[in-house]
């Protein structure tokens, strides 16, 4: 049955990749339910010209009831510099719920909708993000917790430049955070990043390593 459908019915890309990212989240001050954040990130992949995308992102966010968190944001990225580079503009608004049902274990669930325009684009693309993690504290050695995460990026409209299918993307994380103090980290891990077919490109799974320095 198989044989009768064409190769390019399944037609699947991978790639090797590497991100590297810094991030800060704070309060204004220490009674203040007003928080910020910045990050940034770097993105290559396995190629002759590695450097893929680059990005910063600054949001305003708020505690209420239950310690869950509501933020509003921005975020600016370059995309393919060394070859038909375009700009990105993406503001997204996001509810974060913390659950910690004992001291050992830590859940937390980020549901954010973003808006996202293309520079050589016309159409507005929507897409609502749901990601789940998990942390289990000390569990191996005393600075270093296991990690994971799952998020799955669903499509709210059609454009020219969209998948058309509902799931755009599922990125599973595998890994660590190792604490360098109370307030420092570093999420280190592999990331297997599903991407579903597109009018510019077909569908893709990328092997990504991921370092990020949290403070």
């Amino acid at each position: 049955f198989l044989l009768l459908f064409t190769t390019t019915c399944f037609a699947l890309e991978q790639n090797e990749k590497l991100w590297l990212g810094i991030n800060t989240q704070k309060s204004f001050s220490e009674e203040s339910p007003w928080l910020y954040l910045i990050s940034s990130e770097l993105r290559f992949i396995h190629k002759n010209y590695p450097w893929q995308t680059a990005y910063l992102e600054g949001g305003l966010g708020r505690k209420i009831l239950f310690n869950t968190r509501i933020w509003f944001g921005y975020r600016w990225s370059g995309h393919e510099p060394y070859h038909q580079f375009y700009q990105e503009n993406r503001l997204f608004q996001q509810f974060i719920w913390p659950i910690h049902p004992n001291e050992s274990v830590g859940f937390v669930s980020r549901s954010r909708l973003e808006e996202i325009m293309r520079g050589n684009q016309s159409q507005i693309a929507l897409q609502l993000r749901e990601r789940i993690s998990f942390e289990m504290k000390y569990r191996f050695v005393r600075r270093i917790n296991p990690y994971f995460y799952d998020e799955l990026f669903f499509r709210l409209n059609r454009t020219n430049y969209t998948s058309n299918s509902l799931l755009r993307e599922n990125r599973l994380f595998l890994g660590i955070n190792f604490h360098l103090s109370t307030t420092q980290f570093l999420e280190i891990g592999y990331i297997n990043q599903y991407q579903s077919q597109t009018p510019l490109k077909q569908n893709q799974i990328n092997h990504i390593l991921s370092f990020i320095y949290n403070f």
